[in-house]
């Protein structure tokens, strides 16, 4: 009994040390205007780079709560967060000086984070980008999140093996002792 108690500390101990890295993000050419053309945060992404000319779009998965992002810029920018159907779940415009700050409770779920500058309103839905006509001409930007996005929901195949190990130690275990 006392090597199964042994087996599963470590299983457990190996699995509570298989956290997801907080990662920084870079925009990969242009993040596009529409749910076809957005670009996919990984999960743990805590921040966002970026060069904005009309829009960029991202999408994430949120694990349920308080979802909130916040701008760094040299230019006015505007932040949104949408559903997948394309609808306006929170806005904002200067919330600090010109800087933007968006915070929604989300269900769990995949989301649409866009960026774009004051000089050009889309309208009040998603839809609205399709139309993007004016240009910054490349300004940089920086998104930061309040919390890390998350993967997809499924546990990790190394979360679920260390676990199952850990159940096949103690299973062995017990059978020795009998």
């Amino acid at each position: 009994m006392k090597k199964a108690l042994s087996i599963i500390s470590l299983a457990l101990g190996m699995l509570g040390s298989q956290s997801a890295t907080a990662l920084p993000y870079t925009e990969v050419g242009d993040a596009g205007y529409s749910l076809a053309t957005a670009q996919l945060l990984p999960g743990a992404t805590t921040s966002i780079s970026g060069t904005l000319d009309t829009v960029d779009i991202y999408r994430f998965s949120w694990a349920g709560g308080l979802f909130s992002a916040s701008t760094s810029s040299n230019f006015d920018p505007m932040l949104y967060v949408f559903n997948l159907a394309g609808n306006t779940l929170a806005f904002n415009d200067d919330n600090y000086s010109l800087q933007s700050y968006v915070a929604v409770s989300l269900a769990r779920g995949d989301y649409l984070l866009a960026i774009d500058h004051y000089s050009y309103n889309y309208g009040g839905n998603l839809g609205g980008f399709a139309n993007a006509g004016s240009s910054l001409g490349g300004q940089s930007y920086t998104i930061n999140l309040g919390q890390p996005t998350v993967s997809s929901t499924v546990p990790e195949p190394a979360s679920l093996a260390l676990a199952g190990l850990a159940l096949a130690g103690l299973a062995v275990s017990r059978r020795k002792s009998r």
